[in-house]
């Protein structure tokens, strides 16, 4: 796939994985060197409460592919594979640096 910037012309070119075409309407969400703040922004389409992320760790980048009937495991992973700790209250789940 390719960009095309409307003044510059074309940008960068990024390759396309087949596999993650219509992901969304199998319920997962695929993320390959995601920053931090795009994911949450991704989630919080799918989430019943606000996902944010301190700007501390915005850009830290998140890979894998997460079923969104079950984001828990996502957080889980995050908090077990990352340096970011989670909390969450009824209303908003908080990604933090550790």
């Amino acid at each position: 796939a390719v960009e095309v910037l409307q003044r510059s012309g074309f940008g960068e070119f990024t390759e396309v994985y087949l596999a993650e075409l219509g992901a969304w309407q199998r319920g997962q969400l695929i993320f390959r060197n995601t920053p931090l703040s795009e994911v949450a922004s991704d989630l919080n389409r799918y989430g019943e409460v606000s996902v944010k992320v301190d700007t501390q760790i915005e850009n830290m980048k998140v890979s894998g592919t997460f079923d969104v009937a079950n984001l828990g495991f996502l957080f889980d992973g995050m908090q077990r594979n990352l340096p970011v700790r989670i909390e969450q209250d009824e209303k908003e789940i908080t990604i933090l640096s550790k």
